[in-house]
């Protein structure tokens, strides 16, 4: 039997995630990539009867507004990767959903506890959150210069200002630093950099491709989690170049909860 329906429901939120998104100024809409992705457990019940059931839930929010009108990638599939003492009367313990253009998604796991336990015992269920992404990013711009003219800005006593050799951008789920062989004003046609993704929070990731309309991407090291990138570009004299890179990556979470089972 159910617990009676007047008996206090207790939601517990768990594994509680912030993937921070960009930190650029609001007014900057060069990257729209501000919104913090939240993914948390929740359990009907904490304190389960033999023979009973309770219902997982796993929240996905998704509060960027990017995201609401972005035509890129963005499929999440949540899976029970360990059910503990549990069984689940799901049809499927593996779920997706797209997530554009969706502000909030519940996927929900019927869990029914076994009636034969002599006493309580304790158990975690664990979830997989899985992200199939892939996502444009607009980086900050790389100042270009046409030798001769960044020749004639020093001698004028008018020097073009250097630039850090460390571009940083990101999304919900990675950060992304280029480190560049030199630093700008670029005064060649291109300029060679090495790019670093690191995953937000607890999260694993797995980058697929990379594609740049002003660039090459190669050399991609699925363990290192590094890239060769060459960015070009060729100005008259001088010119702020801004690369757009498509990035296409696996984001995988677990998120665990745990709950009691007494004797029915």
């Amino acid at each position: 039997m159910r617990a009676p329906p007047f008996g206090i429901l207790m939601f517990s939120m768990v594994a509680l995630v912030f993937l921070s998104g960009c930190t650029a100024d609001p007014g900057n809409n060069t990257d729209p990539y501000r919104g913090v992705m939240n993914a948390y457990l929740l359990s009907e019940l904490e304190r389960v009867r033999g023979g009973d059931y309770t219902v997982l839930d796993l929240v996905v929010e998704n509060p960027s507004s990017y995201d609401l009108y972005t035509e890129d990638r963005y499929d999440v599939t949540a899976k029970i990767s360990s059910l503990g003492l549990f069984d689940t009367s799901s049809e499927t313990k593996e779920q997706t959903a797209d997530m554009r253009g969706v502000r909030k998604k519940t996927f929900s796991w019927k869990l029914v506890a076994p009636d034969d336990l002599a006493a309580q015992a304790d158990t975690t269920v664990r979830v997989r959150l899985q992200v199939e992404r892939t996502a444009t990013f607009t980086m900050p711009p790389i100042i270009f210069a046409d030798q001769e003219y960044a020749t004639s800005r020093e001698v004028a006593g008018n020097p073009i200002p250097k630039g850090s050799t460390q571009v940083v951008f990101s999304d919900n789920f990675v950060d992304v630093y280029v480190d560049l062989n030199q630093a700008p004003p670029i005064t060649t046609d291109s300029v060679h950099g090495n790019v670093k993704f690191v995953p937000k929070g607890n999260g694993l990731i797995d980058i697929g491709s990379i594609s740049m309309p002003k660039g090459t991407c190669r050399d991609i090291d699925k363990v290192a989690k590094t890239a060769s990138c060459e960015f070009k570009a060729n100005p008259d004299t001088m010119v702020e170049e801004t690369f757009q890179m498509k990035i296409s990556y696996t984001y995988k979470l677990d998120l665990e909860k745990s709950l009691a089972i007494y004797p029915y």
